[in-house]
């Protein structure tokens, strides 16, 4: 959110239009993450971040920018997609909000078996020292979580189709 409030000469509902684009053109990966395993989802993506043409630094801002407009808005799909392209690029404490959706179903088919390898490869990378996307100043938030996660032994909401692009709005790195 204090990303997005740097960004100028866009009204929310832009940037908003500009995420809903930018989710266009993840559509496929964001549909496969309920069908087949993490490994050929993140190869997908990264393809996609390859070929995008932009720089790896500004695609995760942008991406940043498009999970906090998901959540706002009550757009899962919208946060699974952000969620991917950070994973993908490097930020692997982001994939445990890839498996909360999966668990619930919220944006995605509801799939805790697939779940399960996104908590764990996101819990395994915060507890070799990758930095988390949530609480950093709670290194107890992992455990809690493994914790939750070892106790786990509908169909994606309708979506308009919007076309596919990348956002043209730039975000001030901080």
């Amino acid at each position: 959110e204090r990303m997005m409030r740097s960004i100028t000469g866009f009204t929310p509902d832009q940037i908003a239009a500009q995420c809903q684009a930018f989710m266009g053109l993840l559509a496929d990966p964001i549909d496969q993450v309920s069908i087949v395993g993490q490994d050929e989802v993140l190869t997908q993506v990264r393809s996609f971040a390859n070929d995008s043409g932009s720089q790896p630094a500004e695609l995760a801002a942008n991406a940043r920018v498009c999970l906090s407009v998901g959540y706002a808005r009550d757009d899962m799909r919208m946060a699974v997609g952000s969620s991917l392209v950070l994973t993908a690029l490097g930020e692997p404490a982001y994939g445990e909000l890839v498996g909360h959706h999966l668990r619930e179903g919220f944006g995605t088919t509801t799939r805790p078996d697939l779940a399960l390898d996104w908590y764990d490869a996101s819990l395994s990378a915060l507890e070799t020292g990758a930095r988390p996307a949530f609480m950093p100043g709670q290194p107890e938030r992992t455990l809690l979580v493994r914790t939750a996660v070892n106790e786990l032994g509908g169909p994606a909401p309708e979506m308009v189709p919007v076309p596919a692009a990348l956002p043209s709005f730039s975000v001030q790195q901080q």
